[in-house]
């Protein structure tokens, strides 16, 4: 039973590599994306466990779920889910101290036309950026504490009238807006920080990731792809051109078509990739 475990951005040194994490019974072997040729078919879906202090477990009932990838019961065992939808509302007290010591990056990222306002501890900055699929980015302020990091960020949200979630589905229609010509709304967005209640918690000198190099976007051609969305008995079939943050772009023949690789966690696979 082959099961995808998890979609995710290595990192090595500067460079990412988006991969799948195939699940063989009680063993995980990595499947390469980029130009890597996919052929398998889609199953059921069952939980893929939960996180605690750290380490995986899998899902004590291998339950099958229908619009998530974890069960009700390992949601009750993850601690990490209360953390990753804060919006500056301590709902983990296990981890208050833990948050309280760590410092916190708030960034800006543009997909396209739509900017969004984010948090990552300091060393994953790019790298959160790179998972998202974000063209630009900025870190605008350092924070310690988790919990005031988020507060933060949902009064940043506010002020700038932004995103804090964009689903794959909206960053899938923002990979065909120009970035470049839309740099000028991260811009203008630094400056308004520049200048307003933020400046105590704002970085004196910005630097703007330009992450479009990782994505490999320019083997599609300019083509649109068809977006697919990842159900039972779907076949996905063809070389894979580009990656862009969760969203997965493939070719077979002359047809073009993506999909939100989120939706494959959990799902059982037939056939060989």
């Amino acid at each position: 039973m082959l099961i995808v475990n998890d979609f995710r951005w290595r990192r090595i040194d500067d460079e990412y590599e988006p991969e799948l994490v195939i699940k063989n019974e009680n063993e995980n072997f990595v499947i390469p994306l980029i130009y890597n040729s996919l052929s398998f078919s889609i199953g059921d879906r069952y939980c893929i466990g939960y996180t605690k202090n750290n380490m995986h477990f899998d899902c004590p009932k291998n339950n099958k779920v229908e619009n998530s990838f974890q069960c009700e019961i390992c949601k009750k065992l993850d601690d990490t889910l209360p953390c990753t939808s804060c919006v500056g509302i301590c709902r983990n007290f296990e981890k208050r101290q833990e948050c309280m010591e760590k410092e916190f990056n708030i960034y800006i990222a543009l997909f396209g036309n739509l900017l969004k306002v984010g948090i990552s501890q300091e060393q994953r900055v790019k790298h959160r950026l790179i998972e998202q699929g974000a063209d630009f980015g900025a870190i605008i302020a350092k924070v310690k504490d988790g919990k005031l990091a988020r507060i933060y960020e949902q009064k940043i949200k506010d002020y700038l009238k932004i995103e804090d979630r964009v689903s794959g589905y909206k960053k899938f229609l923002k990979s065909y807006v120009n970035p470049v010509s839309s740099i000028k709304i991260i811009v203008e967005a630094i400056n308004k920080i520049k200048n307003s209640e933020f400046l105590k918690i704002n970085l004196e000198n910005f630097v703007i990731y330009d992450l479009r190099k990782y994505y490999n976007l320019d083997a599609m051609e300019n083509v649109k792809p068809d977006f697919i969305k990842i159900k039972k008995e779907e076949k996905i079939e063809g070389i894979v051109l580009a990656v862009k943050g969760n969203i997965i772009f493939i070719k077979k023949d002359s047809n073009y078509v993506c999909f939100n690789a989120h939706e494959l966690k959990g799902r059982e696979i037939f056939g060989i990739l």
